[in-house]
């Protein structure tokens, strides 16, 4: 399912209008993988319930101030992933993966729609203060407006947009988002020094972009909270079609079969991915196992590794 960036929001959860909240935006480096994206947007989520938290304990039921307003996440949409297939400028939406209606709390999440923000933020990590930075606090060191301080540490500035002010959004969109000011946010390492930065730039911006989240690594860390995090659901039209392809006579049929998800391109634990031969025996004692006749795999597979796969599995 595809449609443009360009309509109107769509209010995901309950919650009061986005008007009286800020709104904070975020995106992925370009060639980052389906799961890794979905492990960052539970990352952006815990910053929003955080940030919500601390309006909740300075501000109380106050909500007149910009910096007394809650926030709200909104989702980057689907323009480009790894191994997908699509028309150029296709955008997949949320809600057409996953039952966002799901999502209760008091943290509300929208689709994104609008294409210009306050405030765009490239945040790197640092273990040492750099000079001239400004507006730091707490684990938020500062920002600056020279993009480079911020290439590096596994960051990447981002690629200027086709329009003045503007920088390529979300993984090449048809689209690009133009953001009112650039800058690059210097912190420590750590959820903490991300809520600090994005605490002290909302008291004077109502809606900012952080860009490559996926950069700092957050979603590797156990510090998401991931007991208190809602839960993501795949949407009913994706289970619908999802229930035709097993039944489906060409495809798996009515045998119990074995799931399996492999990724070989996983950049931050690549020397932990397996040969092809190591997954082959650990998928044929679990077939064996479990007395299954078949196997179906999915995910990011480097070149050559599904046809040897193919030639070992159920070879023992």
């Amino acid at each position: 399912t595809s449609t443009t960036p360009t309509q109107a929001a769509t209010a995901l959860t309950s919650g009061s209008s986005s008007s009286v909240r800020r709104q904070l935006l975020y995106d992925t480096r370009v060639f980052v993988d389906f799961l890794t994206q979905v492990e960052v947007f539970f990352v952006a989520i815990e910053l929003v319930r955080r940030l919500n938290q601390l309006v909740k304990e300075n501000c109380g039921a106050a909500t007149g101030e910009l910096r007394c307003r809650p926030w709200s996440l909104v989702l980057p949409p689907w323009c480009f992933v790894p191994m997908w297939y699509g028309e150029a400028g296709n955008v997949t939406r949320w809600n057409s993966l996953f039952d966002m209606a799901k999502l209760s709390g008091e943290d509300k999440v929208e689709e994104f729609a609008q294409q210009q923000v306050d405030l765009g933020v490239l945040p790197v990590a640092s273990d040492s203060r750099l000079p001239k930075l400004k507006e730091g606090s707490g684990d938020f060191l500062g920002f600056t407006k020279d993009m480079q301080v911020c290439n590096g540490n596994g960051q990447q500035a981002p690629e200027a947009g086709s329009t003045r002010g503007s920088v390529v959004y979300a993984g090449y969109c048809a689209s690009d988002i133009t953001v009112s000011s650039l800058k690059c946010g210097v912190l420590n390492f750590g959820f903490k020094a991300v809520v600090d930065l994005l605490d002290s730039a909302g008291k004077r911006s109502s809606s900012i972009l952080v860009k490559h989240l996926d950069a700092l690594q957050l979603h590797k860390l156990g510090d998401v909270g991931i007991l208190s995090l809602p839960a993501l659901a795949v949407s009913p039209a994706l289970q619908q079609s999802a229930q035709r392809f097993r039944e489906s006579p060409v495809a798996l049929g009515s045998l119990p079969y074995l799931a399996v998800y492999l990724n070989t391109h996983d950049v931050a634990q690549k020397d932990l991915a397996p040969s092809a031969a190591a997954a082959a025996a650990r998928i044929n004692r679990v077939l064996k196992k479990k007395k299954l006749e078949q196997v179906f795999v999915a995910g990011v597979l480097r070149e050559g590794f599904q046809r040897e796969l193919r030639l070992l599995v159920m070879e023992a």
